[in-house]
């Protein structure tokens, strides 16, 4: 018989999910997420906190309940001065909201299938529509390592002139919304 095709869903994380299968190439997103490992934080202690510290989104196979992949969203200012002027219009503020893509991962199973790029027009979709809500004008990403900036480039992530984060890329609010499938950012 068939394999059934895939049926991909993102949702916020429910902590009944069962995260202990997740398994990722990079061991410290794998203890974060799953709850295993010798690890001090985790989702685990940042799902008990009162305060949100992050807000966690899985990407899964609705058939299966197999959790494909992960993203977290955070909310973040950082100082004008770390923009290029063509990033953001200048105003008398010397901070800009931001929302911040934090931990990002494909499970070990999933890895090279395109569910990356589906899980980063994810995150810049989930992003953009919380700009309902509260605003943000920039959604920012920190890369671990050099390698993967280039992943980010091809969604129109830029440097940030950062002193203390040299790795770090942003991508302005208007940008994801005049590059992002229009279908993806009103389902």
């Amino acid at each position: 018989m068939p394999e059934e095709p895939i049926k991909l869903a993102v949702k916020p994380l429910d902590p009944a999910m069962d995260r202990a299968a997740f398994v990722c190439s990079d061991a410290e997103l794998t203890a974060y997420f799953s709850g295993n490992g010798s690890q001090p934080r985790t989702l685990t202690f940042d799902l008990k906190q009162r305060l949100a510290v992050t807000k966690a989104h899985v990407m899964l196979d609705e058939n299966t309940n197999e959790i494909i992949g992960l993203f977290t969203l955070s909310n973040l200012s950082i100082p004008v001065s770390d923009l290029p002027t063509g990033g953001l219009r200048r105003g008398q503020h010397t901070d800009v909201a931001a929302t911040l893509l934090g931990r990002m991962a494909v499970s070990l199973a999933r890895e090279n299938q395109g569910f990356g790029k589906k899980l980063v027009y994810a995150a810049l979709t989930r992003a953009y529509q919380a700009t309902a809500f509260s605003a943000s004008a920039v959604i920012v990403v920190d890369p671990k390592r050099e390698d993967l900036v280039p992943f980010y480039e091809k969604f129109e992530f830029t440097k940030t002139l950062s002193n203390t984060k040299p790795l770090r890329m942003f991508v302005p609010m208007k940008t994801v919304r005049d590059e992002v499938p229009h279908s993806l950012l009103h389902d």
